[in-house]
């Protein structure tokens, strides 16, 4: 994940709980969302490489997640307990984590803004911590009683970045410098995938993209992975992944999204959007997506997928 991400379009999943030692000190929940943030690698991700368990089993996510919300509303308010709920927030929407998971990282988010309301940043808009609760509300439909102008603001803000990608286009070069016209597209299902070579949650997303890819491109299904990579980057690293799916550049300086990104109003990596054989956005995601959440968005978008 990079800078801002998390889920948007999602069917969540509750696991069995496991039980877990609360713990409050800084040290031990900065471990916690270490852990959770990282994903493991699997293999042929990156040639050459052995495979990497995640550091929390995927069974065991939405309980860790549950008992970290615990740990970090147990610390005294302030700015230091906003940025730790900040980031389990974001941790909670990427993949399958269950709705509870989710929901007690929001609970945990919107009290430490109620505790600590928080400035607004330089650019004058709502500090991250509101803009982060207004997207788990619009796109993965939690709960939240935190009542605000700051979140009034933040629900504005995200309505406006739905309006903007709903009529976003862009015209790209790939790796072979044939241009891609995404309205040009009309009569297919587009996905259109935002990554970076240095987001590992990009790199997690590029197998299954690369099976939808095979599975139902002969369907008109077709798999557009943006790449925000510096171009020298990108055409030194993608070969080597051999993806199969059309790769199309819009990064600039590191660091920097490009065009494209801009017009989808691309705050964080990966994202993904959903277009229908009408042109029209079906469905997107706030954050990394697993294999199932791929093929429901697909499905809002008419895909019927084989059984």
């Amino acid at each position: 994940m990079m800078k801002r991400a998390g889920l948007g379009f999602a069917i969540f999943c509750l696991v069995t709980p496991v039980v877990l030692r609360a713990q409050t000190d800084d040290p031990a929940i900065n471990k916690q969302l270490g852990d959770l943030s990282f994903y493991g690698m699997p293999a042929g991700l990156m040639p050459g490489a052995d495979p990497v368990p995640p550091a929390v089993d995927p069974a065991d996510r939405s309980a860790a997640i549950e008992h970290a919300a615990m740990d970090i509303a147990a610390l005294p308010g302030g700015a230091k307990k906003v940025a730790l709920a900040e980031q389990l927030a974001v941790i909670a929407t990427q993949g399958q984590n269950g709705a509870a998971a989710m929901q007690a990282a929001a609970n945990t988010l919107a009290a430490a803004l109620q505790e600590s309301p928080q400035p607004p940043a330089k650019s004058g808009q709502p500090a991250h911590g509101y803009v982060e609760l207004a997207k788990m509300a619009h796109f993965a439909h939690i709960e939240t009683a935190l009542r605000s102008p700051e979140m009034e603001t933040s629900a504005k803000m995200v309505d406006a970045e739905v309006a903007a990608a709903e009529k976003a286009d862009f015209t790209l070069r790939d790796l072979d410098n044939k241009k891609v016209t995404l309205s040009a597209l009309k009569g297919k299902i587009v996905l259109v995938n935002f990554f970076s070579l240095n987001c590992g949650a990009c790199l997690r997303e590029m197998g299954d993209l690369e099976v939808i890819h095979e599975r139902y491109a002969s369907e008109g299904v077709v798999v557009l992975s943006v790449s925000e990579d510096d171009p020298a980057q990108a055409f030194r690293g993608i070969p080597r992944l051999h993806y199969a799916p059309q790769v199309l550049l819009d990064g600039g300086a590191i660091g920097t999204l490009g065009a494209a990104a801009k017009a989808f109003a691309i705050d964080g990596l990966p994202r993904t959007f959903v277009f229908d054989r009408e042109g029209e956005l079906a469905a997107q995601s706030l954050d990394m997506c697993t294999r199932r959440q791929f093929f429901t968005m697909l499905g809002l978008a008419g895909l019927q997928q084989e059984q």
